[in-house]
């Protein structure tokens, strides 16, 4: 599905009522279901700029279930999604705190 011309581009801030945002979170709980069927993670993680968006960690959590149809049954998918897709503890700061960290590794193994 295509973003109709006349909507801002989704790097952009938009209406938290956007249709946009159902779209995009129609899309990330896709990839989430993929995630889980294929490598079984304990807990995802999703930050980045598009994450900014409050609304739309809800969405993303409840077509996550949509698109495992029942499929799987595992309790904190299902009945904890809340714990199971979360934002990052670090917010905005994960990505260069992380690659602080990955460098301090590096230069204590060195």
């Amino acid at each position: 599905m295509s973003t109709p011309r006349h909507w801002p581009n989704i790097g952009q801030q938009l209406d938290g009522a956007h249709p946009q945002w159902e779209i995009q979170a129609d899309y990330l709980g896709q990839l989430c279901a993929h995630v889980v069927l294929t490598l079984s993670p304990q807990r995802i993680v999703m930050g980045g700029g598009v994450m900014t968006q409050l609304r739309l960690l809800p969405l993303v959590r409840q077509r996550l279930r949509h698109w495992l149809g029942g499929y799987i049954n595992r309790r904190e998918i299902l009945a904890d999604a809340d714990r199971y897709v979360v934002a990052p503890a670090l917010h905005s700061q994960a990505g260069i705190l992380g690659a602080l960290g990955l460098a301090m590794d590096a230069a204590s193994s060195a």
